[in-house]
């Protein structure tokens, strides 16, 4: 009888592979898997230039300091006058 048993089991497991079902939520899960890679890949993209720009920030500021500098020097002359009013 434990023939039998393994032989019913084994009919079962392949009537489950076999199953149109089983096979499309493999796909499915195939599928899903594939694009969550690819939105880690994206991910891990979008957290590189964050950081790029992150570093970039204290050059910026300092920039934008020296252009306020600039624009508030006696030099620029009657532009400064114009500017402020």
């Amino acid at each position: 009888m434990s023939d039998q048993a393994s032989d019913q089991a084994s009919d079962q497991s392949e009537s489950v592979a076999t199953d149109p079902l089983v096979e499309f939520l493999e796909e499915q899960v195939d599928y899903m898997r594939e694009q969550l890679r690819r939105e880690r890949e994206a991910s891990a993209e979008l957290r590189r230039i964050v950081a790029g720009l992150a570093q970039r920030v204290p050059e910026l500021e300092a920039s934008r300091e020296a252009l306020r500098e600039a624009r508030e020097s006696p030099e620029t002359g009657s532009e400064g006058v114009a500017r402020e009013r």
